[in-house]
């Protein structure tokens, strides 16, 4: 350690500070020592300029054992190393993608998942207008507080119904989950917000609606399909009994159909998307799976195959092998049947009237009529039996009064007659 006290040529006096670093141990040479300089202020005496440089060459070497003095080599190094690393973030930075580039990139995730195309189709509606606010920016300046705007505006508009509004805040909760997983960010801005609150309008509006029909409500249904042309008189007979989803009734052909047992295999789903058209793939969950026609529906489906082969006889084309064609030998998008669905209750006012809908109604009336619920849910085709359990609760409530009037009537009315 060394402090030597050097005049400058302007008259200021200057201290350097050297600490050693010993030497080199595999060549021996001594290495650079730490070294400093401290100006002497002009006030100060030579004894108090004397006591101050050793004060301030005693912190000096203190910091040196510390590890806390670089040598300038090091010094160099570490600032190109803290550039190097400034500019390695500020690059990352800028390669961190927007909201909409990474929602294409999760699309395509889902897409390439397994995800089938109606879900990917609903995510991609619901992003696009989260697009129009967010697209542009970077997935980590999203906050928390934007989210919120975003859905408070859309439940301000009153153009969305509050299921659309729930969707969009699922579907965008989702697309910040997957980014937190793919390390874009690091946690969700979403993670401390509720999903938004039903609206007490919409409450009462929603509170006379139900998911099935009543029986007497079916009666009416079918009385006034049979004014409608025998493909769709048959279709709603054959949804009402199957309970089959829209593109399965759509993807039905007559190669699955047993005519005589009236076994109906459930093994395609026609979905459409605007950039694939009418597509076909497998029921949801991927489960292919055997029902059994009533003899009612049975009796239609027979009708119509007759009367659909002979239709085309007379063209000179082979009957198609969709069940439910698009009138001209094709595979029917399962879209149509929305729509004439829409037709028909708007002419016959029947409220609600939609594909789904039937399908809740088939699984209702049979559970509530006594149906046990395992052969059902095999019917609808879940995946779980707690599913169905879930979706139809009320109604396995009533089948189970039923099932205790039942019982309570074998064993009452028994014990009655013997004591008389």
């Amino acid at each position: 350690m060394s402090k030597t006290l050097r005049p400058r040529k302007n008259g200021s006096r200057v201290y350097e500070i050297r600490v050693s670093r010993g030497r080199d141990p595999l060549t021996g040479k001594q290495l650079t020592p730490y070294s400093m300089t401290w100006q002497v202020p002009d006030n100060y005496s030579a004894k108090r300029a004397e006591r101050e440089a050793a004060k301030i060459e005693g912190e000096f070497i203190a910091k040196c054992k510390a590890g806390l003095i670089l040598t300038k080599k090091e010094e160099a190094q570490h600032r190109k190393e803290a550039a190097e690393q400034a500019e390695k973030e500020r690059l990352e930075q800028e390669s961190k993608p927007t909201f909409e580039q990474y929602k294409e990139l999760s699309l395509q995730r889902l897409e390439n998942e397994g995800y089938a195309t109606g879900t990917i189709n609903t995510y991609n509606t619901a992003l696009k207008r989260a697009s129009n606010v967010f697209g542009g920016l970077k997935m980590y300046d999203i906050s928390s507080n934007m989210i919120r705007q975003y859905v408070m505006d859309m439940q301000g508009t009153r153009q969305y119904k509050y299921s659309t509004v729930t969707r969009h805040f699922a579907t965008l909760k989702l697309l910040f989950n997957m980014a937190v997983d793919d390390k874009v960010i690091e946690t969700s801005p979403m993670d401390d917000l509720k999903p938004p609150r039903k609206p007490k309008s919409e409450k009462a509006a929603k509170s006379g609606e139900t998911k099935a029909y009543s029986e007497e409500e079916v009666r009416r249904i079918l009385e006034s399909a049979e004014n409608e042309p025998l493909k769709w008189r048959t279709l709603i007979y054959f949804m009402l009994d199957t309970g089959c989803r829209r593109g399965e009734v759509a993807g039905s052909k007559w190669e699955h159909i047993d005519l005589t047992t009236g076994e109906v295999t459930v093994c395609n789903n026609l979905q459409y998307s605007p950039d694939k058209g009418v597509f076909d793939t497998t029921p949801k969950n991927g489960i292919t799976r055997k029902i059994f026609l009533n003899e009612e529906a049975l009796h239609k489906m027979r009708e119509w195959f007759q009367a659909q082969r002979l239709h085309y006889f007379k063209k000179g084309i082979p009957q198609p092998e969709y069940c439910f064609d698009n009138n001209r030998g094709g595979a029917m998008c399962p879209l149509y049947i929305t729509n004439y669905f829409r037709r028909f209750g708007k002419q016959y006012n029947i409220p609600d009237f939609h594909p789904h809908k039937l399908r809740h109604t088939m699984a209702t009336i049979s559970i509530a009529n006594g149906a046990d619920i395992v052969s059902v849910s095999k019917k609808l085709g879940h995946s779980n039996v707690s599913i169905t359990l879930n979706v139809y609760s009320h109604a396995n409530e009533e089948a189970q009064r039923r099932a205790n009037d039942v019982l309570a009537g074998a064993i009452y009315n028994e014990k009655g007659q013997k004591e008389a």
